[in-house]
């Protein structure tokens, strides 16, 4: 396509000089007919030179003209496309409209804040799909402030397509064509649901700053504290700082990005063996930030030895050297660790979802199920047993395993099974067990002759040696 366009101008200017060039050669045909061959002669030597120049000249014109327009227009569609590619890439929802608040563009910002896809609100009114509740300032004032200053910025609510209702911060601006006729409207909208939802926090906790049992302070945009109250002993403690001095330069430099943004500051902060969640709200058309703090100490300590514990609890899966598998409740596998299928030779997860006990020899079923039941009734028990199991190519491996009831585990959440094939122990142990069995006396005769099959001549005094030793 790219080729084409390139190629426009020369086609054009060379189809125009091609026709001009047959036009003056036709025309000369008609001067030699009507004409004497000397005026013929006069005719082709002056104007054939004059107008084949002339289409030479008008074909380079029209040439140059040409490209540098067609230049012009691929230049234009370049910034365009780079334009359209910025409006898709951005964060926030950008709808463009017409004066009737038609929409024409839906970029994939607004598909993922209001639910709807670009194929379904392209052409429709606005007002369709997003019903905008006007918080301070009425629709009417709204857009007459757009279509006299051209921008008009605050904030509105709006819903999504599951219904629930957000908080939107807009930039609306007012689009007008070449001629600075006004055609259009273009939103830029930001969720700021969240921020609201922190400042209607913190408002509340405002209300009664001196009985709040967290830290509460207020700092003047220079970092100078002008208020604690006194849970906030600890955080001043640690900053050694007092009302009417100032914050450490860490904490200045955070108030200060907080209230250039006009939007609110979350830290953590280590104060001793206790940890305090950290706000900086910046105040709107006030000198001064409010700071929050909340003692997250035990809930911190709690999902430190959740992650600890989950931790532990995958390495011993991940890494273990005996076959693991999670059960449910009902015997529902859950999971399974590569080892257990290779050790009964089935794809892994073949059977997740399924019940193990599909898996067991029929003779040994009940006794499972009764242990497993007992394992249930009782968290954190651990129950030892020997089964057997069906391999894939239809025989039967003997198992010893041990589950460990970790159902009221949040990292776990599931009867653990350790277990491992022990079919050949069984089995030697079963030769060795027949191997010790007393054979049962047999009745001793005596030996015969090896050729002619006669008794032995012995053959009397060995029965009256045995009758004695009877």
């Amino acid at each position: 396509m790219k080729s084409s366009n390139n190629t426009t101008p020369l086609r054009t200017a060379s189809i125009y000089a091609v026709f001009g060039f047959l036009w003056i050669l036709f025309s000369d045909i008609l001067v030699e007919i009507n004409n004497s061959p000397a005026a013929t002669y006069s005719h082709i030597t002056t104007q054939t030179l004059k107008g084949w120049l002339f289409v030479f000249a008008s074909a380079n014109l029209i040439y140059f003209l040409l490209r540098r327009d067609m230049k012009t227009l691929q230049e234009q569609q370049k910034q365009i496309r780079y334009q359209a590619g910025l409006v898709e890439d951005v964060s926030d929802a950008v709808i463009s409209t017409d004066m009737q608040f038609h929409i024409l563009s839906w970029n994939a910002a607004a598909e993922r804040l209001y639910g709807w896809e670009a194929s379904e609100v392209l052409g429709h009114r606005l007002a369709e799909f997003v019903q905008t509740e006007y918080i301070n300032t009425p629709r009417e004032e709204i857009i007459q402030t757009a279509m006299r200053q051209g921008r008009w910025m605050g904030q509105v609510s709006q819903n999504h397509k599951d219904g629930r209702r957000f908080f939107v911060s807009t930039a609306l601006s007012l689009v007008k064509d070449e001629d600075g006729q006004p055609i259009g409207f273009v939103a830029v909208n930001h969720d700021i649901t969240e921020i609201k939802r922190a400042q209607e926090q913190t408002m509340m906790l405002a209300r009664f700053p001196t009985e709040n049992p967290n830290p509460v302070m207020r700092v003047n945009l220079d970092g100078r504290l002008t208020f604690a109250n006194q849970a906030s002993a600890p955080l001043l403690e640690l900053w050694d700082c007092q009302v009417n001095e100032h914050l450490p330069q860490e904490f200045m430099e955070r108030i200060a990005a907080s209230a250039l943004g006009n939007t609110p500051d979350l830290t953590d902060l280590q104060c001793g063996e206790r940890i305090f969640s950290v706000t900086i709200t910046p105040i709107y058309g006030g000198n001064y930030v409010n700071i929050y703090a909340t003692d997250i100490t035990e809930s911190k300590r709690a999902n430190n030895a959740l992650q600890a514990s989950e931790l532990r609890f995958r390495a011993l899966i991940e890494h273990g050297l005996d076959n693991i598998s999670l059960l449910a409740e009902d015997g529902t596998l859950l999971w399974e660790n590569p080892a257990a299928t290779q050790m009964l030779g089935y794809v892994y997860d073949q059977f997740k979802g399924h019940n193990i006990f599909e898996l067991l020899h029929p003779d040994d079923l009940e006794r499972v199920q009764m242990h497993f039941a007992d394992l249930l009734g009782k968290p954190g028990k651990v129950a030892h047993s020997s089964f057997r199991l069906r391999h894939s190519n239809g025989s039967w491996l003997w198992v010893e395993g041990v589950g460990t009831n970790l159902l009221h585990e949040p990292s776990v959440g599931a009867v653990v099974i350790n277990y491992r094939d022990v079919t050949e122990r069984v089995l030697a142990e079963g030769k060795l067990q027949k191997a010790k069995k007393p054979r049962p006396r047999s009745r001793l005769r005596p030996a015969a002759s090896p050729v002619t099959g006669a008794p032995s001549p012995n053959a009397g005094r060995w029965r009256k040696n045995y009758a004695r030793a009877s």
